[in-house]
């Protein structure tokens, strides 16, 4: 009777039909604009051009590191320098001890980086650059960097236009950093053929991953070219490794990550204390680097994605867990929290 209502009632009243089917149209063509007009941006966002343009606005506007960054133990063989460049990116020097061999990861600011490797002892020569995607924030510098170190090779993925890039490798292919081994995971997402590294020595199986700009502490990267079940795919790869495996992430996020964790799930006593931490780290200059595997299964949602009360906050109980993955990415580019906060 319902159905036959309508029939009659659209049928009497052709002008409400074409209104309906109007309004149907004009969000259906609203959604595909929007979608055409983003994906416009952003591969004019990413052309070389306008990463040189925009880089090069960013290293003058940032002429002093955005946080204070101490040398990290990793284990016997290896250390880990953390370099703040840009706004809040970080680059890493790799070294193992007993070689004296290097690999850099993601140097945007090349100058930078080359001052943090100047300030090591001399013995130290890099051999590797470690590339986990093709955005200017983080592979801009790779041909500058080469360029003052003619031996080393340029590290990238094959899916991608990697800057500089000398040597591919694809997904579970490795190589070897003095006793170190480095291991290229393929993590898409946030792109297509984002790689993190996974670097491990004789005796240390869980060692230290770059996750680039997959894996934040507290959160995960913006899907401009992958799906929701890309990144599934992406935190379920990261979260099999060790969990004492230190975490080392792309981007000096951590406070405004655990802020949102903690609007999602608000009982979780192990991101509180996370967010504390940073807070505090923050308000000193410091790092919030390195997490842990461990750590980022108990209080990164994107690694959460099965827990009820996250899924009751994006009203999706019973739906897939890629499903809630995309929903909290959704919330989280909306400042959904930040929004909830101010309605309070």
């Amino acid at each position: 009777q319902v159905c036959r209502f309508f029939v009659m009632f659209f049928a009497s009243r052709p002008w409400a039909g074409a209104a309906l089917l109007g309004v149907g149209l004009a969000v259906i063509c609203r959604k595909s604009l929007q979608r055409v007009v983003s994906r416009f941006l952003y591969k004019v966002f990413t052309s070389s051009v306008v990463s040189r343009y925009v880089l090069k606005k960013t290293i003058a506007a940032s002429p002093h590191a955005h946080t204070s960054t101490r040398l990290v133990a990793v284990n016997s063989h290896c250390e880990v320098l953390p370099v703040a460049v840009l706004k809040d990116n970080y680059s890493y020097v790799i070294v193992e001890r007993s070689s004296g061999e290097a690999a850099v990861v993601d140097p945007a600011d090349a100058a930078a980086v080359q001052r943090a490797v100047d300030n090591l002892p001399s013995s130290i020569h890099v051999r590797y650059v470690l590339t986990t995607h093709h955005h200017f924030d983080h592979a801009y510098g790779n041909k500058k960097f080469k360029a003052a170190h003619v031996a080393v090779q340029v590290i990238g993925s094959r899916k991608e236009k990697v800057q500089g890039c000398s040597l591919f490798l694809e997904d579970g292919e490795t190589l070897s950093l003095g006793a170190l081994t480095i291991k290229a995971i393929r993590t898409p997402g946030h792109t297509q053929g984002h790689l993190c590294y996974h670097v491990t020595a004789p005796g240390d199986l869980a060692g230290a991953v770059f996750t680039g700009d997959c894996l934040f502490v507290g959160g995960c990267g913006k899907l401009f070219e992958g799906s929701p079940k890309d990144m599934e795919t992406s935190m379920k790869s990261l979260a099999n490794l060790p969990p004492e495996t230190k975490v080392f992430v792309g981007h000096e996020y951590t406070v405004a990550n655990l802020e949102f964790a903690r609007w999602l799930e608000p009982d979780n006593e192990r991101a509180e204390k996370a967010l504390q931490h940073a807070q505090d780290a923050r308000s000193s200059n410091k790092q919030t680097v390195p997490s842990t595997i461990a750590q980022e299964k108990a209080i990164n949602p994107y690694m959460r994605t099965e827990v009820p009360a996250i899924r009751q906050k994006c009203g999706l109980l019973s739906a897939p867990s890629w499903e809630v993955l995309g929903k909290v990415r959704a919330l989280k580019d909306k400042a959904a929290h930040i929004r909830s906060a101010k309605k309070d």
